[in-house]
């Protein structure tokens, strides 16, 4: 018989002064997200993104990809709980997803990008260039008018777990603080050269607005995990012995110590949106908890030992501060 370890992706909220239901222990009212009636036409519903399916097909090696921004109506709890219109993107034609439709392509791909705006507020894209990216200067940015639509070709670059997002300020910075914008955020892979490990791709994003609970104005958040908060996030199962890949992109508000609960795992490179540092293979950055800043990614490697239940739990904290890494004995 293969014994096997069940695998939970949980949050753990520390955030005194606002209200959440992601806390484990905490009530989840529902209610708290339903937003006031406003009128106009029914938006469409937002899928669920679990980054296993990329957002294109790569020919020869040039990715074509078509993306819009559109309107929707997103469930980051239970599917019949209320929803939260926000801004998301697509494959042009296809449904909505958050997080956005996965761009994974191998090493010095040339991409062919085309991003349609379907809002009615600009739309500044950040992320589609070549890496690595140091300067400023090299990180291009797309300001895309509501209607229009932008042809954006660049090469892929090097190697590296990135991320591309959108918002509609131009001043350049990474702000999530705005409901509406917060989910337009996606992952964007690329893989060395020869074939690609199996791994899973996660995105972290977050959601905060004010709503109206018991007569008072309070704000409300959720941190989200490929689109779905605790408990609704999604269950892993693997065998004794598996090794296991993660991707791991914080395009949230928070910082997030990674905790694996009760193993051990290997960090293999750590970045953000514009460049990557992969460590050498073999290098020791053994871990049991690792900061990710908001705007930071990194990848990651570990072997359940024995069967049982365990649980990835993704922290939130009030503070940036505190130092959260414990390396394990060599």
């Amino acid at each position: 018989m293969t014994r096997a370890l069940r695998f939970a992706l949980s949050v753990s909220l520390w955030t005194p002064g606002i209200v959440s239901t992601d806390a484990g222990s905490a009530p989840r009212p529902a209610a708290v997200l339903a937003q006031p009636a406003q009128g106009g036409p029914a938006v469409e519903p937002i899928s669920i993104n679990n980054n296993r399916a990329f957002a294109a097909t790569l020919v020869g090696k040039v990715l074509t990809v078509h993306l819009e921004a559109r309107v929707g109506e997103w469930h980051p709890e239970g599917d019949n709980d209320p929803g939260i219109v926000v801004k998301a993107f697509a494959v042009e034609g296809g449904p909505l997803q958050v997080p956005g439709p996965l761009i994974r392509v191998p090493e010095g791909t040339e991409v062919r990008a085309s991003v349609r705006n379907r809002t009615d507020e600009r739309l500044v894209l950040h992320g589609f260039y070549t890496r690595p990216a140091h300067s400023s200067d090299a990180r291009t940015t797309v300001i895309v008018a509501p209607g229009d639509v932008q042809e954006v070709p660049f090469n892929a670059g090097s190697a590296g777990t990135y991320f591309y997002w959108a918002g509609s300020s131009a001043d350049g910075q990474m702000v999530r603080e705005n409901g509406r914008d917060s989910q337009l955020a996606g992952a964007f892979v690329i893989d060395p050269p020869g074939a690609s490990v199996p791994d899973r791709v996660f995105v972290f994003t977050s959601w905060r607005d004010v709503r109206v609970v018991d007569g008072q104005e309070v704000t409300v958040s959720r941190f989200l995990i490929n689109g779905k908060s605790w408990p609704d996030t999604e269950r892993l199962t693997y065998d004794v012995g598996d090794t296991v890949h993660f991707r791991l992109v914080n395009a949230g508000i928070s910082v997030h110590p990674m905790r694996l609960h009760g193993f051990y795992y290997n960090v293999d490179s750590r970045g953000n949106e514009a460049v990557d540092t992969i460590f050498p293979a073999g290098s020791s950055h053994l871990v049991n908890t690792e900061r990710l800043p908001t705007g930071q990614t990194f990848s990651l490697t570990w072997r359940p030992t024995r069967p049982g239940t365990g649980c990835f739990i993704v922290m939130t904290r009030c503070t940036s501060s505190e130092r959260v890494i414990s390396t394990a004995d060599s």
